[in-house]
């Protein structure tokens, strides 16, 4: 497994909260263990006090690794201490600790694990919040990623020629209220991404987000709301000419396979979404999204990707259902997520 660089980081000062997550007992499978990579599991909304029979499944996939990609416990407040304990009582869950021993992890928040529905930038506790978070993770205490602002964070796994860069965002830290001109990334984590994009040597290479980046749906919090930040992210991910580039997201209760296909881009930009791990609804507008494959799957899933690194190399991604079965299913050519370049006379 490659290092990453800890690049256009902006410093906390060190931080000392009455707050704890408890790590006793806890056994987790480190990042280093990773090899090859063929199997990546994802997934987002669990609520710790609801069943958490969805690890058993992921389990069953034997994933070589896990992304977290949000509301990863609902802590819905803005006083450390209680979002602590929720932390707590997911740490707890014998279902989860069994996953925690078997399949590596890494990934973000989104609103309810970083405060309050919907927080921003203004969220008064959101230093102790990326601590906790951290904790949560299994983060060394020594990590430079607990002195940025901000949990962005970047891994690259596999050989060479089979490598997966996975980059996590943080839309919380930075956010502004939505607008035109509104930033969601902050100025840091943009030269940050910039520099892991540009750098990468990957021929799969992840971007996950709490939040969605190809919907349209009037009712849910989504990069669309952004429309600057998302004109500078489609800009950066055409000017890397990187192959592979494939957004993963949470947050809308369910799952969802959206595509933008459109002439200007390097290749279809694809984003797969996995939402409802402990709860899973319809809400209002969810079907109204013009990048869609299909309709959502609005009960509980988790997302499944499958890499053949043979010749033509694929990646098949799955939405599976609280019994394990593929309830939604397409497959990617490694081939057809490349720049394609030019044929000179």
């Amino acid at each position: 497994m490659k290092k990453l660089l800890f690049s256009g980081m902006l410093l906390l000062p060190a931080l000392f909260s009455s707050a704890q997550i408890r790590q006793e007992g806890i056994q987790r499978m480190p990042l280093d263990s990773i090899d090859n990579i063929e199997r990546i599991a994802f997934g987002s909304c669990n609520h710790q006090s609801l069943p958490q029979e969805m690890w058993l499944n992921i389990l069953e996939s034997k994933p070589d690794l896990w992304i977290w990609l949000g509301d990863n416990v609902y802590g819905d407040s803005q006083n450390a201490s209680e979002l602590a304990d929720k932390y707590n009582q997911q740490l707890r869950r014998p279902n989860y600790r069994l996953f925690m021993s078997r399949v590596p992890m890494v990934g973000t928040w989104d609103d309810h694990d970083f405060g309050t529905n919907n927080c921003d930038i203004h969220n008064p506790i959101k230093k102790e919040s990326q601590q906790l978070f951290w904790d949560f993770m299994g983060e060394p205490k020594e990590s430079p990623r607990r002195n940025q602002e901000g949990i962005y964070s970047s891994y690259t796994f596999g050989e060479p020629g089979r490598e997966v860069k996975v980059m996590m965002l943080d839309v919380r830290y930075f956010k502004e209220e939505p607008g035109d001109s509104s930033d969601l990334l902050g100025e840091a984590q943009w030269a940050w991404l910039e520099q892991e994009l540009m750098n990468s040597t990957a021929q799969i290479n992840l971007i996950g987000t709490g939040t969605q980046f190809l919907s349209t749906k009037p009712t849910c919090e989504a990069w669309t709301q952004f429309p600057a930040s998302t004109r500078r992210m489609y800009d950066l991910i055409k000017r890397s000419r990187k192959p592979g580039v494939i957004f993963l997201s949470g947050d809308i209760h369910c799952a969802e396979m959206m595509k933008d296909g459109s002439s200007s881009l390097n290749y279809p930009l694809y984003e797969f979404t996995s939402s409802g791990l402990t709860h899973a609804h319809w809400g209002p507008g969810i079907k109204k999204n013009a990048y869609k494959i299909q309709n959502p799957f609005c009960a509980l899933n988790y997302g499944l990707i499958t890499i053949n690194w043979n010749e033509p190399a694929s990646v098949k991604i799955e939405i599976k259902d609280i019994q394990n079965f593929t309830a939604q299913e397409t497959t990617l050519f490694l081939e057809d997520l490349k720049v394609k370049e030019e044929i000179k006379d």
